[in-house]
């Protein structure tokens, strides 16, 4: 044959001279289908579990006026001292109510990876920039915080070398007695810093005002961070695990006693068992 640019091609054919043979898997000529299982046309149950944090870690209630000033929330009657800091989820709703604290976390993870001699210049940009909403009297107010913080010789070791923002932790943390739901931690703690013998979890919060004794602090935010010390604990074994949270407001620094996060963690696996339990 010729092709379409005019040369000659050599083709060779032959004829098939044997049937071809029929699939074996096509020898029978009815198949039947099978009746999936009743497991299959149903969602897989979800598996019990106790899952943390169980309220927002990374920016505390806190309550506001009309200019968007923080205030102190009104008292529930009955409520202990910590629970009376603590607004409803309604009086939270507002699109202002969680500005103050964004700006605040902001500014105390990335301050500390420039220059101390632009925290200034910095923390007045960024304020003015992300606070748009804010009355200047508080954007003001937030930059002077958080610069107290840092320039604080107390808070030194906590924006260290040895220091990390926003460090993120997963894990499973099976029940001590074997009988209970295992707990499922998914967070990011504010700030970790790990030293020779020891590691330091510290939260912020932004409460206005905020307690000062350690006794008072809302159980939730204990609860946090003895789940946070329990796999701390699973990662750095042979160091002491210490828990502390850090007030922006009047820049303090307050450790819980070992035997306060001790009780949390009990409450956190009794909060498992009544769980598996219901």
């Amino acid at each position: 044959v010729t092709d379409a640019k005019g040369q000659r091609v050599l083709r060779l054919s032959s004829d098939q001279s044997v049937p071809a043979a029929k699939p074996k898997d096509l020898t029978s000529a009815h198949v039947t289908a099978l009746e999936p299982p009743p497991w299959a046309r149903s969602p897989a149950p979800r598996e019990p579990h106790l899952s943390l944090p169980l309220a927002p870690s990374r920016i505390a209630p806190y309550d506001v006026d009309e200019t968007g000033d923080p205030v102190a929330a009104v008292a529930t009657p009955g409520a202990s001292p910590a629970e009376s800091a603590m607004p409803s989820p309604l009086a939270l709703a507002g699109s202002n109510r969680f500005q103050r604290g964004l700006i605040t976390h902001a500014l105390l993870e990335h301050l500390p990876t420039i220059p101390s001699e632009r925290w200034q210049e910095a923390a007045e940009a960024f304020a003015d920039s992300r606070g748009d909403v804010l009355k200047p009297g508080v954007r003001r107010n937030i930059v002077e915080e958080v610069l107290a913080l840092l320039r604080d010789p107390e808070f030194a070791a906590a924006f260290g070398p040895d220091s990390r923002a926003e460090a993120p932790v997963v894990a499973e943390i099976p029940d001590p007695t074997g009988k209970g739901l295992p707990l499922r931690l998914n967070a990011v703690m504010d700030r970790l810093v790990v030293l020779e013998r020891e590691v330091l979890v510290i939260d912020y919060k932004t409460n206005r005002p905020p307690p000062f004794d350690p006794a008072e602090v809302s159980m939730a935010y204990v609860m946090q961070l003895a789940a946070y010390r329990l796999a701390l604990r699973r990662i750095y074994t042979d160091k002491t695990i210490r828990a502390a949270i850090l007030w922006t407001d009047g820049a303090r620094l307050m450790e819980l006693p070992g035997a306060q996060l001790d009780a949390a963690e009990r409450d956190l696996w009794l909060l498992a068992k009544a769980r598996l339990d219901a």
